[in-house]
């Protein structure tokens, strides 16, 4: 199953009707994914935006739309 759609699922089953999954998203895992490593990373973490500028309190949704931007860039190309 090729998952290049945003709301395929992370972890699809296969069955008598096709392909059947519930829980996250394809586009919710690679976002989490994204913000793990993100995190993981002394260079780009929540201390990191704030010295960027971005104020504590919105260090972490500005980390989560990053999150996102790149999980939606990367279904971007898998769709090439």
């Amino acid at each position: 199953m090729k998952r290049s759609h945003p709301n395929d699922p992370a972890f699809p089953v296969p069955g008598n009707l096709g392909y059947h999954a519930e829980g996250m998203s394809f586009r919710e895992y690679l976002a989490g994914q994204a913000l793990a490593g993100m995190m993981a990373n002394p260079n780009w973490n929540s201390a990191a935006l704030v010295m960027l500028g971005v104020s504590d309190k919105d260090a972490p949704r500005v980390a989560a739309s990053v999150a996102v931007a790149y999980a939606d860039a990367l279904i971007a190309k898998l769709k090439e």
